[in-house]
């Protein structure tokens, strides 16, 4: 029976895959749960009297009070990452940031209600405009944007479908509060239109290790209670599938899980060539889950995320207690990037002012050279942690810079990075630095591709945006051809070179790179095993041969066909009992 791709307009019953983006791996056979938030709250009368307008701020303050003590107590009912992403919401609801002017609104007259959806709307547009890790942060103040309303309202908050083990719970979008306090064996998987890799609903869902694949365009055709396979490797829902194609997903990833929970590294091809995998790390939570996990190093410190909620800067002692911890627990076996501040990650005390398009304003090492005390003050803080981790010249980290665009930017913080003893590199993530990557490469030590940022600006296109997900897909071949062509430029001078961005852990992007002749991969810790069991299946000839054919490409999901034919080839070369052609397309 034939899957068919992306079609138009209901299933009606035919088997249909749709393409999203793989978040959480796993394969489930289900039915089709949605959820639905329910039609949009209405607004009591715009005017309040003079007179009754200090009740109104008072009932607008319950609300929030109310809001805030029930986001609290699911917090302290769950644990580890999901309940801190919980508490940011907390934060979130009395963030004088919109809560100021709404209570200003309120005064002069709006009702509360009114008041929560212009001001929280404001908030929504400037982190969309930001793109990015703040744009991932829209879907949690929708969600508290509407608690506020509900309560205000006296409406109940709209309870999840009823679910079983084998439920795909469908949703245009989903707050992290939404699924926090489920149980993972009473669901099966999830799938969503809108949503992202690195937002506060795949940090959940990879916690509670729910399969997840979000930028599902067309799942509005899926019916309720529709038979549908979701397949959290490949970044597909299969609407109806046909039995042969369930069966043998269903073998293949019991096969894959068992491999995955007994994978012990190293990191290798099958014919033994050595790939390094890092951990992707931003605070002391995922330095200690990277520790307890069979990664070479950290790959990627995102010093920025560790002061995104300080209005005030941290001293270099207080720094250099950061860094020091992360440094005891790898060694010299950590790269830290520098703040990677502004756009979508803005810091209060980096002072960027406002930008209309902050995306392609200060952000990164642009706000470090500006502002350079600021980038100075944290390299004294990278070496003061070194020295009391006990490192010297010869064992010392590396530090690199983002969003590089110039020759000169790197000539410079790489002097300033050497003068402290450390090792400088940078992040090909602007396609200016990846063009001109050789002449890059001769300033520099190392660097490290920030696939996530590279692809949107090649494509032109949000990467956030649900409406362009194709273009910001990263198997794209103009992506991968930067990337290929960084890797070369690296090579030819002698210098290291990995992948930090999201694709990283994609496994089968994962082989593709590898194949270019990339030395590191670098990730969240616990998509390290996934990674790693999959490079372990073929030798490193066929990761090269592969990588020259993906190359040639015309789209992104040409490049997954090939892909995918191309190991069905090997299969059958080989006389394995092949998968389908269609095993990561549909």
């Amino acid at each position: 029976m034939k899957v068919y791709m992306n079609n138009a307009g209901p299933t009606n019953g035919q088997s249909r895959a749709l393409q999203g983006i793989a978040v959480v791996p796993g394969v489930v056979n289900g039915s089709v749960a949605w959820f639905r938030h329910g039609p949009e709250l209405p607004r009591r009368g715009y005017r309040v009297k003079v007179a009754d307008r200090p009740a109104e701020l008072e009932r607008f303050h319950d609300a929030l009070d109310d809001v805030a003590t029930g986001l609290r107590e699911q917090a302290d009912r769950l644990t580890g990452v999901t309940a801190d992403v919980i508490r940011s919401s907390v934060y979130l609801v009395t963030d004088r940031g919109w809560v100021g002017p709404a209570e200003r609104d309120i005064t002069a007259g709006m009702t509360a209600e009114t008041a929560t959806g212009h001001q929280i709307g404001r908030f929504i547009e400037l982190l969309e405009r930001r793109g990015g890790f703040a744009a991932e942060r829209t879907a949690d103040l929708r969600d508290i944007r509407d608690r506020i309303a509900r309560r205000l309202q006296g409406i109940d908050e709209p309870s999840l479908p009823k679910l079983t083990p084998s439920s795909i719970l469908v949703a245009d979008e989903l707050a992290p509060a939404d699924i926090a306090a489920i149980d993972p064996n009473s669901i099966g998987a999830i799938a969503t239109i809108r949503g992202g890799l690195t937002g506060h609903i795949a940090i959940v869902a990879r916690q509670l290790g729910i399969p997840y694949v979000t930028g599902v365009m067309d799942l509005t055709v899926l019916s309720e209670g529709t038979s549908a396979l979701l397949d959290g490797v490949r970044g597909l829902v299969i609407a109806n599938p046909p039995t042969s194609v369930v069966a043998q997903r269903l073998a293949s990833d019991e096969r894959h899980r068992e491999q995955v929970e007994t994978w012990s590294g190293p990191a290798q091809t099958r014919d033994k060539v050595p790939v390094s995998l890092l951990a992707n790390v931003q605070d002391e939570n995922t330095i200690d889950e990277a520790r307890h996990t069979m990664v070479d190093g950290v790959g990627l410190f995102r010093t920025e995320l560790c002061f995104i909620n300080r209005s005030v800067e941290p001293s270099v002692d207080e720094q250099a207690s950061i860094y020091e911890k992360v440094f005891r627990a790898f060694g010299n076996r950590v790269t830290i990037r520098t703040l990677d501040s502004g756009s979508d990650k803005p810091l209060k005390f980096a002072h960027t002012g406002r930008e209309e398009n902050p995306a392609l304003g200060m952000r990164g090492v642009r706000i470090g050279l500006q502002n350079e005390d600021l980038l100075i003050r944290q390299l004294d803080a990278i070496a003061e942690g070194a020295r009391r981790a006990g490192l010297s010249d010869d064992t010392a980290p590396r530090v690199m810079a983002p969003m590089i665009s110039r020759v000169s930017e790197a000539r410079h913080f790489a002097a300033m990075v050497r003068e402290r003893g450390l090792i400088p590199g940078i992040v090909v993530e602007v396609p200016a630095t990846a063009i001109m990557a050789e002449m890059f490469m001769r300033e520099v030590d190392f660097c490290s591709i920030g696939t996530n940022d590279l692809i949107q600006y090649t494509m032109a296109a949000d990467r956030l945006s649900a409406d362009l997900f194709e273009l910001t897909d990263p198997w794209q071949p103009a992506g991968l051809r930067l990337i290929n062509s960084v890797i070369e430029a690296a090579k030819k001078c002698g210098k290291s070179v990995s992948i930090c961005g999201e694709s990283a852990s994609d496994p089968y992007l994962a082989q593709v790179f590898v194949g270019m002749g990339v030395d590191a991969l670098s990730m969240a810790p616990n998509a390290v095993p996934e990674v790693g069991v999959v490079l372990e299946k073929w030798d490193m000839h066929h990761y090269q041969e592969l990588a020259q054919e993906v190359l040639k490409a015309e789209g992104a999901h040409h490049a997954r066909r090939i892909a995918a034919d191309y190991f069905a080839q090997l299969k059958e070369d080989e006389g394995a009992v092949g998968e389908l052609s269609e095993e990561m397309t549909g």
